[in-house]
């Protein structure tokens, strides 16, 4: 396959559900994930994107995201396992960067352990999405006790806006804490 082409996108539907269900279980542990009927109810709103890539006849990816205002929140981001390393990662990055090209993107992730060797999973994806044109921005979202480190791409991170956005995609019902992370140790 070539690994230049672009990937086939694909709503969400009854013929991709199983893959998409198998792709996001593999890549998120049981306790980080949302339920997937409750992922496949909330797709439905206004704003939000559910989208499985393929890349021939498989399936290789699956992206979520919200875009309200400007901005376009990938809340998560999931390449099967079989695929990993092979750049689809990338290419569905970039395939949100064209389909919101005026938008600031916004990704979290849980933060590295401080003092670890660098290694963990958030080392890696906080590298991956630094390869892909992401910038820190020194502020984590908390929410239900979990923190997670936010990265922006196209554009300045401001707290505030990220907090009105989640107001209006939940209807006031939630909005993440945004703390400053300690850079360095400081």
């Amino acid at each position: 396959m070539d690994s230049r082409a672009a990937l086939a996108v694909e709503p969400v539907s009854l013929r991709n559900r199983g893959d998409v269900r198998r792709i996001y279980n593999d890549a998120f542990p049981k306790g980080d994930r949302i339920p997937f009927w409750m992922l496949q109810t909330v797709a439905k709103r206004r704003a939000t994107e559910m989208f499985v890539f393929r890349d021939g006849d498989a399936y290789v990816g699956v992206d979520y995201a919200v875009s309200i205002d400007g901005i376009t929140f990938v809340l998560f981001l999931a390449v099967d396992k079989r695929g990993r390393s092979r750049g689809y990662g990338s290419r569905i990055l970039d395939q949100i960067k064209v389909d919101h090209p005026d938008d600031i993107i916004i990704v979290s992730f849980e933060p590295s352990v401080e003092g670890a060797d660098g290694c963990g999973p958030g080392s890696r994806r906080k590298a991956f999405y630094l390869r892909n044109g992401f910038r820190e921005t020194g502020y984590a979202g908390v929410m239900g006790g979990k923190s997670q480190e936010i990265m922006v791409y196209n554009g300045a991170f401001d707290p505030d806006s990220f907090r009105d956005f989640f107001r209006k995609y939940s209807n006031g019902a939630t909005c993440p804490e945004i703390r400053r992370l300690r850079i360095g140790g400081r």
